[in-house]
């Protein structure tokens, strides 16, 4: 039985940005329930000082879509995807309910898509890198 979608909650803004034009495109699917992933959390880290350094936040909006800001160097990089409250309001309990990726950034891609496919028992994650920018619908 597929739950009800999850109610609608006043809009807040998918991204926060910490600068710089190059963009991390994170898009979150449902893939138990056949939709995109609205308001799992987002955090891009990259490393520093022996340790993990937060540069950029944001939530998935209603397309399961978040734009974080790339760093500007090229290297290594976590991705921490949070999916409690997605499907806290879908009324589920997950068994994985957050997870990191870690992604090496190029430096010959401007853009990098991670498509994430989300089911309350796991996490699966892709990369796609292009020189095209990021247009809604795709």
């Amino acid at each position: 039985m597929q739950p009800p979608d999850p109610p609608r909650q006043r809009a807040r803004p998918a991204v926060q940005r910490a600068g710089g034009g190059r963009k991390l495109v994170v898009r979150v699917a449902d893939a138990e329930n056949g939709r995109p992933a609205e308001g799992v959390r987002s955090a891009l880290q990259t490393r520093a000082d022996g340790g993990w350094t937060e540069i950029a936040t944001g939530d998935s909006d209603e397309s399961g879509v978040i734009l974080l800001d790339r760093p500007e160097h090229p290297g290594v990089c976590r991705v921490d995807l949070d999916a409690t409250r997605y499907f806290a309001i879908a009324g589920m309990t997950p068994v994985m309910p957050k997870t990191t990726v870690t992604i090496r950034l190029p430096d010959n891609s401007s853009y990098l898509l991670l498509q994430a496919f989300i089911t309350t028992n796991s996490f699966f994650a892709a990369a796609v890198m292009t020189d095209a920018p990021w247009r809604e619908g795709q």
